[in-house]
């Protein structure tokens, strides 16, 4: 990775509102065409990753809730996995305040011509304590110092800097507790380049696994083409 690139979470390319995401149709900004043998594929071209802040826990007719987006519109998100027993669980993992993350999220029409996300796996995560993610300071978190001669600490877990000890126990009692998984996750996000796409990534950046990378290009490539093909028993919210 170059040491010049630096992930802006401001971006609205790669960290969309949901106005902004690709939305049940071919979107030029995320897809492009490639050739696959004989056959002519629609690609993805850049990597991507919703954000929301959760305001409240949906149990109308299947698990959901609602989320702020970085424009401050509300929007739904609906689980439809393949085996319903296993929504419940992931939805118990969320609450009220959460910084919810999705990857390569798309938009979805509802039956009921309402619009929001639609969870066909469990791709979903989350990071505590935060409703805003946001660069760490150049200089120590505390005091911002930032003289050379200045020895500097770093936390083990996110990286952010502290000019000695005592500057790093007192911010990790008054916030740094809350911050550090926010930081961690940003460092993460850094280590590629999102305007470049590779493979489908997981939230931490991970490889999905080879079977995972084909089931999601080809939920994608439905999505696009036909975004009601794939059947659900379950009709109240489709």
């Amino acid at each position: 990775m170059s040491s010049k690139y630096k992930l802006n979470v401001r971006d609205p390319l790669h960290f969309p509102g949901f106005e902004d995401l690709p939305f049940d149709i071919y979107s030029r900004r995320y897809f492009g065409l490639t050739q696959e043998g004989n056959d002519i594929v629609y690609c993805t071209k850049v990597h991507w990753c919703f954000m929301g802040k959760s305001r409240n826990i949906l149990h109308p007719f299947r698990p959901g809730f609602v989320v702020t987006d970085r424009y401050g519109k509300e929007t739904d998100i609906w689980f439809y996995f393949d085996k319903p027993q296993e929504e419940y669980p992931v939805l118990k993992k969320f609450m009220v305040g959460h910084t919810v993350l999705v990857m390569y999220a798309t938009g979805h029409r509802f039956r009921d011509k309402s619009v929001g996300l639609r969870l066909e796996d469990d791709k979903l995560e989350y990071i505590t304590g935060c409703s805003q993610l946001d660069t760490a300071a150049e200089g120590c978190r505390v005091c911002g110092k930032t003289e050379p001669n200045v020895p500097i600490k770093r936390c083990g877990r996110c990286g952010v800097k502290y000019c000695s000890q005592t500057c790093q126990v007192m911010n990790w009692n008054m916030k740094h507790k809350k911050e550090c998984p926010v930081f961690a996750q940003l460092r993460k996000w850094n280590e590629i380049k999102w305007q470049k796409f590779d493979t489908h990534r997981n939230h931490d950046m991970s490889k999905y696994k080879e079977y995972k990378i084909k089931r999601n290009m080809g939920n994608t490539c439905s999505t696009i083409h036909n975004p009601d093909t794939k059947p659900n028993a379950r009709t109240q919210q489709q």
